[in-house]
């Protein structure tokens, strides 16, 4: 996602008399005919980033401040615009703005960020309220995320920074909840959906490990010798035959070594988690039926 080319779209009131226009904030406008293009992740981000930059006192807060700042977010069918007081105080009801909702919880100056038109929590501090409101799912897949494309030494810092807000917040509503995303997460994870996998399969009992080394492959999960690969079915309708070739061909190489593989697509784990799970039960039973593997997996580098 363009998160720059998205604000471009925006249009502010010097414009208004010009278009057809959707208004989405107090300041903020954007083409009818461009807002329709987009998926509704962008349409988050673009509602998000517009309310934030009407506001004068209140801050963008949990999945919208996620949004903005580039982080993992769960889609969910409705997704208000978040956003937080920073004394703790939001307005009444009938004075928030249309779609958005307000967090109760004060927000400490420390844990603020100004980018530009808008304000929003710090990424530590939105993945843990993400965890307190909305759940363990939602909540390690935001954390997961703050480690992502960060080598080593900046993985530990992000681990240390949360350790230390969870014991700044201690005593907030939902904080347990926090507590326990914290402990599911993994500086491993590459993807929102091998995290919510990751997840899926552990309320099941499977407990899964990402990203190890299968002689020259890295694999998204592994049970045993299950191989649960993680896709989303654009990728393969945008994907080049050489591509879908190279894919087969390690498959084929994983079964080799004793493995049985599972594709996963995104949508089926959404909408059809139980069906993913008798899937990877059947291909476990396979497995066993064939005998011990050739080639056993290797680690790939984590502190946690």
């Amino acid at each position: 996602m363009d998160r720059v080319a998205l604000v471009g779209l925006l249009v502010g009131k010097g414009g208004v008399d010009k278009q057809m226009l959707l208004q989405l904030s107090a300041t903020r406008w954007i083409e009818r005919a461009e807002w329709d293009k987009l998926k509704r992740h962008e349409q988050h981000f673009l509602r998000s980033y517009a309310t934030g930059a009407a506001m004068y006192s209140a801050v963008l807060a949990g999945r919208s401040a996620a949004r903005v700042a580039g982080m993992w977010v769960l889609p969910v069918e409705v997704l208000p615009v978040e956003l937080a007081s920073p004394n703790g105080h939001p307005p009444p009801k009938k004075q928030w703005p249309a779609g958005c909702e307000y967090i109760y919880s004060k927000v400490p100056a420390g844990d603020i960020v100004e980018s530009g038109d808008i304000r929003y929590t710090r990424p530590v501090r939105t993945a843990l309220d993400i965890a307190r409101l909305h759940g363990v799912r939602e909540g390690t897949v935001a954390i997961d995320s703050l480690y992502y494309g960060k080598d080593i030494a900046a993985q530990r810092e992000v681990y240390g920074d949360i350790s230390r807000t969870l014991r700044a917040m201690s005593g907030m509503k939902g904080i347990g909840t926090a507590r326990r995303a914290f402990e599911l997460s993994t500086n491993l994870s590459e993807s929102t959906y091998e995290t919510l996998a990751r997840l899926v399969l552990l309320d099941a009992g499977i407990v899964a490990k990402p990203q190890l080394y299968l002689g020259r492959y890295r694999v998204d999960l592994l049970w045993g010798q299950v191989v649960i690969e993680i896709d989303g079915r654009v990728k393969f309708e945008d994907t080049p035959h050489a591509t879908v070739i190279a894919q087969l061909e390690r498959e084929n190489e994983l079964r080799s070594y004793g493995y049985e593989v599972v594709r996963v697509f995104t949508e089926e784990l959404r909408r059809r988690p139980a069906e993913v799970i008798a899937r990877i039960l059947e291909a476990k039973r396979r497995a066993d039926m064939r005998g011990p593997a050739s080639v056993l997996p290797a680690a790939a580098p984590t502190f946690l």
